[in-house]
């Protein structure tokens, strides 16, 4: 039984991966096409300005609003609790994107930059994005991650289409990423309403009390960790130019495909299995150990890869890039540490997410000195050593604060789990090629 479980969630995590391949694919050839047309300089002032927007998301508390269906709708799959959340993030999301837009210009002259067509068009985003997120927790939470993915595809692929339309053929410039951007969650957001009329919601009560304390805790977490991250955004556009900001996403984006998208998987997988063994200690310590040693060995051999073919790779692909690659090693130090930050899982699945929330404020405390005596001093090189400290100084305290819930994580994995991982998913290999 214990091993029928095991399997299902590898076959999972395989799936989650191997679906998402298509949107890497996607990726790469968005960043080919869009990234070597703009050239560093518009392309980091655009992708910035996005990143922006979308650090609201967490920031303002939609991530809230979404990790409370995530949590909860595994237990009860409740209809009840989707649509309260669902009016919250629509009243917030119209609210959010007025108040950009009135403000528009006070917010540029803060970060020093001059484009108020492009903070306008950016603002749109928080219009869509948090809907995204919302129908993406949704699905997941019903343990739908193909239909995750296919949308997630799709989404990807349209994104493309209309990005190479606006910005190549018809001359939009850095505003055609945006253009299609909005086009294509717009039409990711109705196949998930398609989708969503084939779920089966149930009529199981909410545990209020339990509901209560998770609102108590979870919303200080929530908006620490999306301060955490917008801090960082903010103080990049204070202190680095903008040519340094296309140098930075593109070894970003290339970090992110080869390092994040895996761990990402892993978490969004781990996150309804440790949901219903939450009160079973024992068994959610073992989901967790092999959640964290997978994301490890992964981790550190995705890195390892990256740096040797990252030099080539930009040089022939990518050459008015190529200062990318000294970021790299930052950035693979970073993805490592954050790929172990996925212990927030568990404290997620116990309702303890004040203790996440305490790690949080120390790390944005750490991004914030750090950053601001070494991003002025070493430009981009010192906005990648704060982000280093930011994820160092996280991980540390949720490792540190596991003894306060009493749940024992393994860390580091033995010769054994780096032999099991293997054989499991070989065997996941073997039968998705016979499928």
């Amino acid at each position: 039984m214990i091993e029928s479980k095991k399997t299902g969630f590898a076959k999972n995590v395989f799936f989650s991966y191997s679906n998402k391949m298509i949107t890497l694919v996607v990726s790469f050839i968005y960043t080919l096409l869009i990234a070597n047309f703009l050239g560093p300089e518009k392309y980091g002032l655009v992708t910035y300005f996005m990143a922006l927007i979308s650090g609201l998301v967490g920031a303002v508390g939609f991530n809230f609003l979404i990790s409370t269906l995530s949590n909860f709708f595994p237990k009860t799959k409740s209809k009840k609790l989707f649509k309260l959340v669902l009016g919250i993030t629509v009243f917030l999301s119209v609210a959010s994107f007025l108040v950009l837009l009135i403000f528009a210009q006070q917010i540029l002259s803060m970060l020093g930059k001059d484009n108020l067509l492009l903070m306008q068009l950016s603002s749109a985003l928080i219009l869509l994005l948090p809907l995204y997120s919302l129908a993406t927790a949704l699905f997941q939470g019903f343990k739908r991650f193909g239909s995750v993915l296919k949308v997630v595809a799709i989404e990807s692929t349209i994104n493309l289409i209309f990005a190479v339309l606006a910005v190549i053929y018809l001359g939009f410039d850095f505003y055609g990423v945006l253009f299609a951007k909005i086009i294509s969650l717009v039409i990711a957001l109705i196949v998930f309403l398609i989708y969503y009329r084939k779920l089966v919601f149930s009529r199981i009560p909410i545990d209020k009390k339990d509901l209560a304390r998770y609102i108590s805790t979870a919303f200080p977490f929530s908006l620490v960790r999306g301060w955490e991250e917008q801090a960082f955004t903010i103080m990049l556009g204070l202190f680095i130019s903008n040519i340094s900001l296309g140098f930075y996403y593109m070894a970003q984006k290339l970090a992110s495909i080869a390092i994040s998208t895996p761990i990402n998987s892993l978490s969004n997988v781990l996150l309804p299995y440790s949901l219903e063994k939450s009160k079973d200690i024992k068994t959610l310590s073992n989901y967790a150990s092999i959640n964290i040693k997978l994301a490890l060995i992964l981790s550190v051999f995705l890195s390892i890869i990256l740096l040797i073919l990252g030099w080539p790779f930009l040089l022939i692909l990518f050459p008015e890039y190529l200062a990318s690659y000294w970021l790299l090693p930052f950035l693979c130090v970073t993805f490592i540490l954050s790929s172990l930050t996925i212990l927030h899982n568990v404290y997620t699945s116990v309702n303890r997410l004040e203790f996440p929330a305490i790690a949080g404020v120390f790390s944005i405390i750490a991004t914030i000195a750090s950053g601001w005596f070494l991003m002025p001093a070493y430009g981009i090189y010192g906005a990648v050593t704060a982000q280093i400290i930011m994820a160092l100084v996280y991980f540390f305290l949720l490792w540190k604060f596991l003894e306060k819930i009493k749940v024992k994580v393994e860390i580091i994995p033995r010769m054994k789990d780096i032999a099991y991982f293997y054989s499991l998913f070989r065997q996941q290999l073997i039968k998705k090629f016979i499928k």
